[in-house]
């Protein structure tokens, strides 16, 4: 913030009026320190790199002849992306958000502060039990990633799992739109890249590099996430990483239809019972579902080895930690 003040003192000033201007200009000093910065790092750190996504409209979700474009480029049908519709403009305010996946190292230092606690219907933060889950807890009860898997994006978690560590790390999870904008941009790409699809700029089925097929455990039909970051000519314009493919991400939202969606006769079912994750993931074989505007919808208390998260944070409560 600038504040401008210009001072016209002549040479004649009355000593009184020299002690007043001096006492105005100590006070205004006083001022400008005592005020918040509001400078905007572009790259800042906690508990992982977090990168800035100014302030500003994009356009969120999908109109109906970009629908079906996509059906007849990519296949599917209608029924499998009416769910962003319609497209329309949203404004956010600047904000950071996780330039990385939550790995596992990361979820284990949280684990080892607070514990793998129980929530709704029993289920548990992250489910350890899972043969799918890439970290473990040893005799003496520490969590440990499993060897050569820290730097892998932490699975089994549930939406629970994730909104509790993004509350440890003084962060939270992105909304709905914090999410599209960070992957998509303000041209209202496909892809984070652009409009045109590279099954090699991303972790998803079709992805045949065996350097990197070599990296992955074994969950399905010897498929699984890759390390975090596996991919930087796939990143968005704001340099996060992974926003596609490598696992679904957690937002903070229930599902809810965009204000003008024209459907009902139980296209609403979902609503408020269901969370959003964004992002597809290595399981996903069709680029399709591997969209900026996909949506997918879980039970809160859903772990699989599917998906994961990542945290955003306001910029206010970044220039204040």
């Amino acid at each position: 913030m600038k504040i401008y003040i210009s001072f016209h003192l002549s040479p004649f000033t009355s000593h009184v009026s020299c002690l007043t201007s001096h006492i105005f200009l100590f006070l205004y000093i006083l001022l400008l320190f005592s005020l918040p910065s509001y400078s905007q790092e572009t790259v800042i750190q906690n508990h992982g790199e977090m990168v800035l996504v100014p302030e500003g409209e994009f356009i969120m979700g999908t109109n109906q002849k970009d629908i079906k474009n996509t059906i007849d480029l990519l296949g599917g049908c209608e029924k499998w992306y009416i769910l962003e519709y319609p497209k329309h403009k949203v404004s956010l305010k600047a904000y950071y958000i996780d330039k990385y996946e939550v790995t596992n190292a990361q979820y284990c230092e949280f684990l080892n502060k607070m514990g793998n606690q129980e929530e709704e219907k029993g289920v548990f933060w992250i489910k350890i039990s899972s043969s799918n889950c890439l970290l473990y807890q040893d005799p003496k009860g520490t969590y440990r990633p499993k060897k050569g898997y820290e730097n892998y994006p932490v699975i089994m978690v549930s939406w629970y799992g994730a909104k509790a560590y993004a509350k440890w790390a003084k962060k939270r999870l992105p909304t709905e739109a914090e999410w599209e904008k960070a992957a998509r941009g303000t041209k209202g790409w496909f892809w984070p890249w652009g409009n045109s699809w590279d099954k090699d700029k991303c972790n998803n089925w079709k992805m045949k590099k065996k350097e990197l097929l070599k990296l992955m455990p074994d969950i399905y039909e010897e498929r699984g996430p890759l390390p975090v970051g596996t991919f930087p000519e796939g990143a968005s314009s704001y340099g996060a990483m992974d926003m596609i493919g490598n696992v679904g991400e957690w937002c903070a939202d229930w599902y809810g239809v965009y204000p003008g969606y024209p459907y009902y006769a139980g296209d609403n079912y979902y609503e408020f019972t269901h969370k959003v994750t964004r992002g597809g993931s290595w399981g996903i074989d069709m680029p399709g579902g591997l969209r900026c505007a996909t949506r997918s919808i879980h039970r809160s208390y859903t772990t699989d080895p599917y998906t994961g998260f990542r945290c955003s944070m306001d910029v206010l409560s970044a220039e204040n930690k």
